[in-house]
């Protein structure tokens, strides 16, 4: 499987660019992807999880370079996303892909926890 998709960040990201490609050459599949909720709460689960608890907190101030560019690839989909109203179809799409996203994460052997905090620590 492939480690980058036990991040929920990746998920959405994959999503919004579907979404993005999609409106930008009039597809209609954007109308078929409220990803607002999911963006909006990749973001400040993104500066929670990472830049306070594992920046700040844990004051784990190596990759800076790395830490910037994840900075940057989830702030620009929740600025393009931002205008856009949550509305009950994108909190239940949000709900949609954490079930399958943890539904993947128990095929792993992982749970949240493990891929947010335990598999960060550093030796």
């Amino acid at each position: 499987m492939i480690s980058s998709f036990r991040y929920l960040s990746a998920w959405s990201l994959f999503l919004f660019f579907l979404w993005f490609v999609s409106s930008r050459f009039k597809l209609k599949i954007h109308n078929y992807l409220p990803i607002q909720f999911l963006v909006t709460i990749t973001w400040y689960g993104y500066l929670a999880i990472y830049l306070m608890y594992h920046k700040i907190y844990k004051n784990d101030f190596s990759n800076m370079i790395s830490f910037s560019l994840n900075l940057l690839l989830h702030y620009i989909p929740y600025h393009i996303i931002s205008d856009k109203p949550i509305n009950t179809t994108s909190i239940q799409f949000f709900i949609v892909i954490s079930a399958i996203y943890i539904f993947y994460l128990s095929r792993i052997d992982k749970t949240p926890f493990d891929v947010y905090f335990n598999d960060k620590i550093h030796i």
